[in-house]
């Protein structure tokens, strides 16, 4: 063990870069006092102020026109640390991958994949922006509602029950399905089924609802057109003959 001054080891752990900057503060520290000193004359002053701003000078020069040396490592970011951690973590059902858009289209009729595709995009892009979306769906094709699964239900039949009614076909889920819709503000318009369409129009109307079981199919309206009159039945008029 080797015993030295404070002062000594202070500078011995001083970087190349910290050493210069000590060596600079000691010459303007000996230029200070070369002007203080009372002893000397002015030109000896002079020469000795000199003296010393030149080897400040030298001093400054060295220490701006060396390069710092940086050492740069590669270290894993949190994110791609979290991202390899996730990789070699084993899945679980809750994180399996949904089912892919195309898989859900692909049993549609050509005359409303169109429609089917709009809604279920709208669906797809408020699921991406949102950390809990209103409607999302699992690996198995099942309606997520608000992130709880609504089990039995199938999106494929949601979305086609919403474009083309048909009869007695009330599939698990449609109250929450429509619900949500009117939550994304999806298009009435787009709504070919005349029951759903008059659902969400009433959700609209009313606001919100949390209790789905009382959100009953309404029926059509009959929109045909009444025939006008005074609402009594003409009688035929009894003919009597007379003879003459």
């Amino acid at each position: 063990m080797v015993l030295m001054p404070q002062d000594v080891a202070r500078v011995l752990n001083l970087s190349s870069q910290d050493k210069s900057q000590l060596r600079l503060n000691q010459l303007d520290g000996d230029m200070k006092t070369t002007l203080e000193r009372e002893d000397l004359s002015l030109y000896e002053k002079v020469e000795l102020y000199n003296q010393a701003l030149q080897r400040y000078l030298d001093a400054d020069k060295q220490m701006t026109s060396k390069p710092i040396g940086i050492k740069i490592t590669n270290t894993p970011s949190d994110k791609q640390k979290g991202k390899d951690d996730n990789d070699n973590a084993a899945p679980t059902p809750n994180e399996a991958p949904a089912m892919k858009s195309d898989l859900l289209l692909a049993n549609f009729p050509k005359s409303l994949k169109s429609k089917a595709k709009l809604l279920l995009e709208r669906i797809s892009d408020h699921r991406q922006s949102e950390q809990q979306p209103v409607i999302d769906w699992n690996a198995k094709g099942e309606l997520l509602y608000q992130g709880e699964t609504i089990h039995g239900s199938n999106l494929t039949d949601l979305i086609l029950d919403v474009m083309h009614s048909r009869k007695d076909f009330n599939p698990i889920g449609w109250q929450q399905f429509i619900h949500g819709l009117s939550k994304l503000n999806f298009p009435e318009a787009y709504v070919g089924n005349l029951m759903r369409r008059q659902t969400m129009h009433q959700i609209r109307e009313k606001g919100p609802r949390r209790d789905f079981s009382k959100l009953l199919p309404t029926p059509p309206r009959d929109e045909r057109p009444k025939r006008k009159g005074n609402g009594k039945s003409r009688k035929r008029q009894k003919i009597t003959w007379e003879s003459f």
